[in-house]
């Protein structure tokens, strides 16, 4: 939105040199739009880097049964689901990062990845491979909430936009 400009008469606003001074006017609408929009920018920075860590963390689920190896040669023979899911939550993020179409599908999804991370050890009953457990629940846990709070976030969003349209 342009600001509306106007020139005052110069009996009426002279400033110390004599001049003219140019007046600008916002309305209190226009700044709580500006104020608006600055927030929505700000919240969809931050969502992207929170997708962007729910990607990295996918990447990470996908190499964690190699290097976890290092640490206990047992961690390879439980962890081959890891490197599907981590596949899984990695297309998925870079599918939500890369596109807004189906955000709420993505979500779900990436949500739905991230609980079976975090049940993966129980189910799978090998939570005698310590580094192994605590490396699932914790990626789990953290890709689930993740999952969840963008999808909130981006539902009150296009709430807040709606809202404005109208």
């Amino acid at each position: 939105m342009r600001e509306k400009c106007a020139f005052i008469p110069s009996s009426i606003g002279r400033n110390n040199s004599g001049g003219n001074e140019r007046v600008t006017s916002r309305s209190p609408l226009h700044t709580r739009r500006v104020r608006s929009h600055n927030s929505i920018q700000g919240e969809v920075f931050t969502l992207k880097h929170l997708m962007r860590l729910n990607l990295g963390l996918g990447l990470w689920l996908m190499i964690s049964p190699f290097v976890l190896d290092l640490v206990n040669r047992r961690a390879f023979q439980v962890g081959w689901e890891d490197f599907l899911l981590g596949f899984g939550i990695a297309t998925f993020s870079l599918c939500r990062l890369s596109s807004r179409r189906g955000a709420a599908l993505w979500d779900f999804v990436i949500m739905a990845l991230g609980l079976t991370t975090l049940l993966n050890p129980i189910v799978y009953h090998y939570l005698s491979v310590k580094v192994f457990a605590w490396n699932n629940l914790l990626v789990g846990s953290v890709v689930l909430i993740l999952a969840f709070y963008e999808d909130r976030k981006d539902s009150e969003s296009s709430g807040t936009i709606e809202g404005n349209r109208e």
